[in-house]
């Protein structure tokens, strides 16, 4: 086991009881600015979040199936929506994965209302944060999140 499996463990913890994944759902989708108490690494917690769901659904099928997050799951796990990376400060790469789980989004959704909510989500930089929260939350809810839990 290495850091990864450290982190995986801690995260599904966090999240084990079914109130708590409820209260983040509903938090993403209002784009509470304080759902992590401004904490800087939010969205590091979040794409952890989404890859062990998206890992899960590969499995169960609740990822949309072929053409579905398993391969936003494969960026994520190729590093492809870092905002590490010296040329990019982070706008570019939340861009794509803000796109990237949008593309997919009509293959899971629970309902029009969350489509229509998703594909209208902007992508400019002073919505960007707030947009990812959204879709995320739109995602983790299509796919079971608050009764299955990771």
């Amino acid at each position: 086991m290495g850091s990864g499996h450290d982190c995986a463990m801690i995260c599904r913890n966090k999240w084990s009881d079914i109130q708590s994944r409820k209260e983040l759902i509903q938090s993403l989708i209002r784009g509470d600015e304080n759902i992590y108490d401004f904490d800087p690494e939010w969205l590091d917690e979040l794409k952890l979040i989404l890859g062990l769901c998206w890992q899960r659904g590969r499995r169960d099928g609740s990822d949309g199936g072929i053409g579905g997050y398993s391969e936003v799951l494969d960026n994520l796990s190729g590093c492809q929506y870092e905002t590490f990376v010296p040329c990019d400060d982070g706008v570019a790469s939340k861009r794509n994965f803000l796109n990237d789980m949008r593309k997919r989004f009509k293959l899971i959704a629970k309902s029009q209302e969350y489509i229509g909510l998703v594909m209208d989500l902007s992508e400019e930089e002073d919505d960007l944060d707030i947009s990812v929260k959204i879709c995320s939350g739109a995602v983790l809810d299509s796919m079971n999140f608050i009764e299955w839990g990771i």
